[in-house]
């Protein structure tokens, strides 16, 4: 039920991989990432059900919404799209290169725990309706909330 793939230096999930990732992970609670060279999130991987905890800190990430590089049904979703993740009570963001949360996250009804520090983050998607219990992040955000 947990996939660490912890100092691997990844950079992506390749789509062929993330096909078969996803197909396996029907169960997946907990993914740890941490400290890769990971730049993007494919969307295969916030459409998991049964995802928990992810991990993602320590990483290159600048997208959260698949390839930014690549206009692609497959590989990337709209930046409203909502997630699937609807169990995801801890998501780690920290320590990337995010300037900005797709309107999507809300589709993580159940988090209550996000880890935003040390990224570039300019803006918090409006009205946040997850029941935050935890967030940790660079001051100038806390007056969206």
């Amino acid at each position: 039920k947990m996939l660490n793939i912890r100092l691997d230096f990844l950079n992506s999930v390749k789509l062929e991989k993330a096909k078969a990732f996803i197909v396996l992970s029907f169960r997946l609670q907990k993914l740890c990432a941490l400290d890769n060279e990971i730049v993007f999130i494919p969307s295969s991987l916030l459409q998991i059900p049964s995802l928990r905890k992810l991990h993602l800190a320590s990483n290159k990430i600048t997208s959260l919404c698949g390839d930014p590089n690549e206009i692609d049904d497959v590989t990337s979703t709209s930046d409203s799209e909502s997630w699937s993740c609807t169990a995801l009570n801890v998501l780690n963001l920290s320590h990337n290169k995010l300037k900005r949360l797709p309107q999507g996250i809300q589709g993580c009804a159940s988090l209550i725990k996000l880890y935003l520090d040390h990224n570039s983050l300019k803006e918090f998607p409006m009205p946040w309706k997850s029941p935050l219990v935890s967030l940790i992040s660079a001051p100038h955000l806390l007056h969206f909330l």
